[in-house]
């Protein structure tokens, strides 16, 4: 017999054949991708411009 319900603690409700997404933990996941990728393209950024700087006869 499966149950229509199943608790699986801190207030978490799963049911059997249905997608089971817990949106906090994704929108906390997509968050913290949000700023992983802002941090990596703007170092990204910076390195190349340093380097155009240099070519152009600036200082790194």
């Amino acid at each position: 017999m499966i149950p229509d319900k199943l608790h699986l603690g801190c207030g978490r409700l799963y049911r059997p054949g249905f997608y089971n997404v817990d949106i906090d933990k994704e929108m906390a996941d997509l968050a913290e991708n949000y700023f992983n990728f802002k941090f990596a393209t703007n170092k990204i950024s910076n390195y190349y411009k340093t380097i155009q700087n240099v070519i152009k006869g600036g200082t790194a």
